[in-house]
């Protein structure tokens, strides 16, 4: 019986070249396999940025909506952050948005301290938000709707439809 010493040993070392041929990523610690339930939006985000560049372009994009806040601040459309409502607005697809809203959308509220946050691809928009550092991307703040939360300080408009905790 003979031994090919390029023959995969172990089943990691089987499906990894799968998956980095596909386009997906195996970290070093973590077991093979997981890597194909990942969606592929998810895998493309990954692929091509690191965990570093998500966080930078994360915090580019919220320098240009804290200055639009600030603004709806100066002209009385708004108190507090929690507030308003964010639109971001494109007036054509934007891989860049894409991948931050695939690894953060369901912490853009929080990350950018407002109560709500929508991403639109809309021309007529686009013209009338203002300019954010991420080229091709804009925001509108407008005034959030729904009762605030007394908890969380949040506007949403399920608040109050709870018996147990009207507010």
């Amino acid at each position: 019986m003979s031994f090919d010493e390029n023959a995969p040993r172990t089943v990691r070392e089987m499906i990894e070249p799968a998956i980095k041929k596909a386009g997906g990523w195996v970290n070093t610690h973590a077991h093979a396999d997981r890597a194909f339930t990942l969606s592929p939006e998810i895998l493309e985000m990954r692929r091509t940025h690191s965990l570093q560049q998500k966080w930078d372009a994360l915090e580019t994009l919220r320098d240009g909506i804290n200055a639009a806040l600030e603004s709806a601040r100066a002209q009385k459309k708004i108190g507090k952050s929690l507030e308003a409502k964010v639109t971001l607005v494109t007036d054509q697809p934007q891989p860049q948005l894409d991948g931050l809203k695939a690894a953060f959308e369901n912490q853009w509220a929080d990350l950018f301290i407002v109560s709500q946050v929508e991403v639109k691809e809309d021309k007529g928009l686009y013209s009338s938000a203002a300019e954010t550092p991420v080229e091709g991307v804009r925001v509108l703040v407008e005034e959030a709707a729904g009762q605030k939360c007394e908890r969380c300080w949040k506007h949403d408009g399920a608040v109050g439809q709870d018996a147990a905790h009207p507010t």
